[in-house]
């Protein structure tokens, strides 16, 4: 376990009283005493804008969390096991899986104003550190084709479960959100509905939405961001599976979108 505190204030200064700071595994793990799903924990602000929390770390290496704070903005670290830690700690050097206690050795030699820069950029781990806190553009890639005409009727759109749509990932990544737009002709409902997932093709799913609450015979834009899986590695191969739920009517999809964080790393 590793606890996180910290005082979360918006930008005049004011406590965030009752703001709600959200904390998801990403990926499971297990110790040697106990094994920890993907899960979320919601952490209520006191009146002062104050909270503490204990998030489960693994035995050795480190834990994948999104931490979503009070403003809505999501951030992915890594967090190892170690002596309690403060929030700006563990948001200041994102998306790299690196020491808890290299990012404290880069903090504490800013606020103190001692000249250790150019020793921590010389290090291998730092500068790798440093390079991926700065990627924080947002990419986006479009899944091609895989079966896109099985199943297909023309333009009338899906008829059975179908897998139209595959992507090699070309780099290190975080997945940060899925937009998808569909339609559902004439019957669409809780008992007849269209299943759309997206998967490793070693079978573990990555993100998945349900037609079944939407009107049928309309479009439905969607963004998705709450991810199974959100890490990927280069040349992991995804593909999306249209699975038909009951006797729903045929389905017609427009590409799916991908938006991820880069991971850099140097050759």
């Amino acid at each position: 376990m590793r606890t996180i505190t910290g005082t979360v204030k918006h930008d005049d200064g004011s406590a965030w009283a009752a703001g709600l700071l959200k904390s998801r595994l990403m990926e499971a793990f297990t110790t040697a005493t106990a094994t920890y799903p993907c899960e979320e924990h919601v952490e209520t602000l006191d009146a002062d804008g104050y909270f503490a929390v204990d998030l489960a770390t693994p035995d050795t290496g480190a834990a994948h969390y999104k931490i979503t704070t009070p403003d809505g903005q999501p951030h992915y670290v890594y967090l190892e096991t170690g002596p309690a830690t403060d929030l700006q700690t563990v948001l200041a050097l994102p998306g790299q899986a690196v020491s808890q206690e290299a990012a404290q050795t880069v903090m504490d030699a800013h606020e103190n104003k001692v000249d250790t820069h150019r020793a921590l950029l010389a290090s291998d781990l730092m500068e790798n550190t440093i390079l991926a806190a700065m990627d924080q553009t947002i990419h986006n890639i479009e899944m091609g084709p895989y079966l896109l005409t099985y199943n297909l009727d023309g333009i009338n759109g899906y008829t059975a479960t179908t897998y139209p749509y595959g992507l090699t990932a070309p780099q290190a990544m975080t997945l940060v959100q899925w937009t998808q737009s569909y339609f559902v002709v004439t019957t669409n409902n809780p008992s007849n509905y269209w299943s759309i997932v997206i998967s490793r093709v070693t079978g573990e799913t990555v993100i998945s939405l349900s037609t079944a609450n939407s009107s049928a015979d309309m479009w439905h834009p969607t963004i998705n961001t709450t991810f199974d899986i959100a890490a990927l590695v280069q040349g992991d191969n995804l593909y999306m599976s249209c699975i038909k739920q009951g006797n729903p009517g045929n389905l017609k999809l427009f590409t799916p979108i991908l938006s991820f964080h880069s991971h850099i790393a140097n050759p």
